[in-house]
């Protein structure tokens, strides 16, 4: 109730997803996430942890080990496809767990970095040849505007997703989706297959970043959003 009755009575309200924006009340603009391509072009260039593939591919996953990341479905792709190196870059509640999974079922093709730096980000995505973006479906899920997916596609990565209802207002045909270990494990071995489309998909999907997944942009935006309705009410 309270958020219902700030909301009706806010000068300007902002959601960070359409499917937020949708479910909300009054008139909500959105303002998405994005990515700094400044930085990214400025960043180490090497990770802080050398990336152990031995030669193979490398699928990787970027983010919070925690309850909205379907972290299961991750390891179970990884165990049926012994010939690629999975990189996990990240930490929170659920790494013991897949740290756990990952030295009891011995799978050597799986190497977690833990938590790294926000500038050595972009380092490690260039270390990989697909991005995972793999989330639980829970509603928090749905309504999510991925950091990590405009991340990815900075470095013209192709993207494997869980079909999300956040993504129907960003893909443009440009990613490849899977909600369970099959269709997950389909979607890479299509990437590395035919990595001329691959590549294609992927620039297209970096160009659409550059044009409305900027924090610059996004300032822009918030700037011709606020400033204006705090001048008439100065």
């Amino acid at each position: 109730l309270f958020r219902s009755r700030m909301m009706k009575r806010a000068t300007v309200t902002l959601s960070v997803s359409n499917v937020l924006a949708q479910q909300a009340e009054g008139n909500v603009n959105v303002l998405p996430n994005g990515v700094s391509l400044e930085k990214a072009a400025t960043v180490p260039l090497v990770p802080i942890q050398p990336v152990n593939s031995g030669g193979k591919k490398v699928i990787g996953f970027l983010g919070a080990f925690e309850y909205f990341i379907d972290l299961d479905l991750m390891v179970e792709v990884a165990k049926a496809m012994p010939d690629l190196h999975f990189l996990m870059v990240g930490s929170g509640r659920g790494w013991k767990h897949v740290a756990a999974r990952v030295t009891g079922e011995k799978l050597t093709n799986v190497q977690l970095t833990g938590g790294v730096p926000h500038d050595q980000v972009f380092a490690y995505i260039r270390e990989m040849d697909v991005c995972l973006n793999i989330f639980t479906k829970l509603p928090v899920s749905h309504r999510a505007c991925p950091i990590k997916l405009f991340e990815y596609l900075s470095q013209k990565k192709p993207v494997v997703t869980t079909r999300l209802d956040e993504l129907a207002h960003i893909d443009k045909g440009f990613l490849y989706y899977g909600d369970t270990r099959d269709e997950v494990v389909a979607a890479i071995r299509d990437i590395l297959n035919d990595p001329a489309k691959a590549a294609a998909r992927a620039d297209q999907g970096y160009e659409l970043t550059a044009d409305q997944y900027t924090w610059n942009r996004i300032g822009e935006q918030f700037s011709a959003l606020v400033v204006p309705r705090l001048e008439q009410r100065a």
